[in-house]
């Protein structure tokens, strides 16, 4: 088996992508806690809403990454990266869906995957 290596700038690079979308996950997880259901999608920017635009670009960034050759590490980090953004989207189309046993689903989503 061949051992992949990659230099410090791309991994310092996976490793800020992955700190921005938990960071950014962890700030959703407060919101919830403290304004609920009913008042999440309403709090002023950022709220959810333009977390989620941000991070789907932030989830391109990470596709592309994934593209080439990375460590398990490296894979590890951007995996779980993409499926806390996705379990966001999920979280915020819940919210304007009205959605709310999907909305506790993506949350406790959010919750079990959490990094704090």
């Amino acid at each position: 088996m061949t051992e992949v290596v990659i230099s410090d700038g791309e991994k310092t690079r996976i490793e800020a992508v992955w700190a921005i979308v938990f960071s950014s996950s962890n700030q959703v997880l407060r919101d919830a806690k403290l304004y609920g259901f009913e008042a999440l999608g309403d709090l002023p920017s950022p709220n959810i809403h333009d977390m989620v635009k941000l991070l789907k670009v932030i989830g391109a960034m990470i596709d592309a990454l994934y593209a080439f050759d990375q460590p398990y590490e490296q894979q590890r980090q951007l995996l779980n990266a993409k499926s806390q953004i996705t379990n966001m989207e999920r979280l915020g189309s819940a919210l304007l869906a009205g959605e709310r046993g999907d909305y506790e689903e993506a949350l406790a989503a959010l919750e079990k995957q959490c990094v704090i």
